[in-house]
């Protein structure tokens, strides 16, 4: 985290960690209607919660982080629709 571009370093890493290195084939789903995104499970982001100990270090429960990660896949399509109309 100390290194130059050391946050984007490691959210990279995370992100890979969950969508790229698994045992599940279910830990990652597109959708045909947004094919340059990838979401992860619900019992990928319980693994996230569990991991990163959320509820422990920020008192936020499972079901909150749950809808937070929701909100951000909904911006997520948002932003796509918008780069794909604007093309």
């Amino acid at each position: 985290m100390s290194q130059v571009d050391g946050s984007r370093k490691f959210t990279e890493w995370f992100q890979r960690l969950f969508t790229e290195n698994t045992m599940s084939e279910k830990a990652t789903r597109t959708f045909h209607d947004h094919p340059r995104l990838t979401f992860v499970s619900y019992d990928t982001v319980k693994t996230m919660h569990q991991i990163l100990n959320v509820r422990e270090s920020y008192g936020i429960t499972f079901q909150d982080f749950f809808a937070m990660c929701q909100r951000a896949g909904r911006e997520q399509v948002r932003a796509d629709a918008s780069i794909s109309l604007s093309v």
